[in-house]
């Protein structure tokens, strides 16, 4: 039997560096990332890990009217623990950070103030 062989050539064409959830996956349960147009960034820059505060993310659905939800989850000291939160339990789609921002392409939800309770 020949073997099948998939190949995919991709281009980053952003200043910054880039994610791509194939196939949906881990974080992307619905597909809500891919293909996506619509690119969020929010600049964690001022943001002290240490004091183990607690982070709210602003969403609705894309277009809507409706006042904006809020999804909290425990930042564990770091942007990674930050992006595990939201990749795995949020159902928001599919995070990543880049120095000090953190980057969703999404086009089924819009984001909108990304906050800490400390």
């Amino acid at each position: 039997m020949p073997t099948e062989q998939i190949v995919l050539n991709v281009t980053n064409t952003q200043p910054y560096r880039t994610v791509v959830s194939l196939l949906g996956g881990l974080g992307d349960y619905y597909n809500q990332n891919t293909n996506a147009s619509t690119l969020y960034a929010w600049n964690l820059s001022t943001i002290n890990f240490a004091l183990n505060g607690n982070f709210v993310l602003e969403y609705r659905p894309a277009g809507s009217v409706a006042p904006y939800s809020v999804f909290r989850g425990v930042m564990y000291y770091s942007f990674a623990g930050i992006l595990s939160t939201l990749n795995r339990y949020s159902f928001l789609g599919f995070f990543w950070h880049d120095g000090f921002n953190v980057y969703s392409a999404n086009d089924t939800l819009q984001f909108n103030q990304f906050g800490f309770d400390f």
